[in-house]
């Protein structure tokens, strides 16, 4: 019950306590802190168990000696060895004898110099997602209380936050990472930053993009008109001067005159993108743009480290993404029209059918009955 009562107290479960590596990065900081508090409580009970010389050793040889015995050496050493990784594994959440970022990753001091390269560079990957996790939280942590955000600049970032959580240095951190990625921890925060930039290009752009396929959808509306108009006074003309066959053939040509028009065509899209864009970067030529001032409303300290975060996340740059996130808003306004279009075409066949179907009741109500035979 009091092991139990230790998880709750920091509101974590039993079985988050049972995998306290996952349940450590399930938050930020703060989560991580959390879980370290609550296995130092729970393992507090078996301290005098868990301490070298203790029973827990006594009880590992004694197991390793019934398995060689009954399952051979191979086996037996292999369960031995186990067993140990989990009674350090232990003893670390207990005494918090390593570094958190040693426990997350395997990377134990004592071995680390005998790891293979793949298993090191598995153990690694493990730090590297770790410290990922945390920093994207902390970035997007909206616990964090308003007098700290205010006093937040946008030279912010949560690296040193997050080092001195998980106990390691950032220039351990960098290498270690570089060494794997051929990232720095600096050049990681950019490409986090630039996984939400082009949903933020989107919502500058949005009102511009609408404005640019409304007016697009007037000229295309206006247009049809005047080709049905036209078609009008051709035959109106037609009428007066020519021949019945004429006739039917002018009558036939206003037929033709769609309706309606999609605005912009899909294959027509990649087209008006590059026509708005190159509009959106002519306003940017006067005195009063400035790059810096544009890569910190997105969230970077300098326009430099905005082309970086692009690169790195994207593989193109801060232009390309903006191109890219006009091509989407086009492609959402030109599905929501082939929507429109498809409601309506739905709402006439309705219609069309609910009118063939009273006419037909009509006539049969109409119909003589027949006359019986004599």
């Amino acid at each position: 019950m009091e092991l139990a009562a230790s998880g709750t107290r920091y509101g974590l479960s039993e079985a988050e306590l049972e995998r306290p590596e996952e349940s450590a990065l399930s938050g930020g900081v703060e989560r991580l802190w959390q879980t370290r508090r609550a296995m130092a409580e729970r393992l507090q009970a078996r301290a005098e168990e868990l301490k070298p010389g203790g029973t827990a050793e006594a009880a590992l040889e004694r197991l390793y000696a019934e398995e060689r015995r009954t399952h051979g050496e191979e086996k037996a050493q292999a369960q031995r060895n186990e067993r140990r990784e989990k009674l350090r594994w232990e003893r670390s959440w207990l005494h918090e004898e390593e570094p958190v970022w040693r426990r997350l990753s395997g990377l134990h001091a004592d071995d680390e110099a005998q790891m293979s390269p793949e298993r090191r560079r598995r153990c690694l990957w493990k730090l590297v997602q770790a410290a990922e996790r945390l920093m994207r939280h902390e970035m997007k942590n909206e616990a964090t209380s308003a007098e700290v955000l205010a006093a937040r600049t946008y030279l912010w970032d949560p690296v040193r936050e997050v080092c001195f959580h998980l106990g390691i240095a950032q220039r351990r951190l960098s290498s270690c990472m570089k060494e794997l990625t051929g990232m720095a921890v600096g050049e990681m925060v950019d490409r986090l930053r630039a996984e939400d930039l082009k949903r933020q290009m989107k919502e500058q752009l949005r009102r511009r993009v609408q404005n640019w396929f409304a007016r697009r959808t007037a000229r295309v509306k206006a247009r049809l008109e005047e080709e049905r108009k036209s078609s009008f006074r051709d035959y109106e003309i037609a009428n007066d001067m020519v021949s019945a066959e004429r006739l039917a053939k002018e009558q036939a040509r206003i037929a033709a005159v769609p309706a309606r028009l999609p605005t912009l065509r899909r294959e027509d899209i990649e087209e008006a993108a590059s026509e708005i864009h190159a509009n959106v970067l002519e306003g940017r030529r006067g005195v009063w743009f400035d790059r810096g001032e544009r890569a910190m409303k997105l969230g970077f300290t300098s326009y430099a480290r905005l082309h970086r975060g692009c690169m790195l996340q994207w593989g193109v740059g801060p232009r390309q993404v903006e191109a890219a996130a006009i091509e989407e808003l086009l492609a959402e306004l030109v599905t929501a029209e082939e929507r429109a279009f498809a409601e309506e075409d739905r709402s006439a066949a309705n219609s069309q059918q609910g009118e063939g179907g009273e006419g037909a009741k009509g006539a049969e109500k109409k119909e003589p009955a027949p006359e019986s035979s004599p």
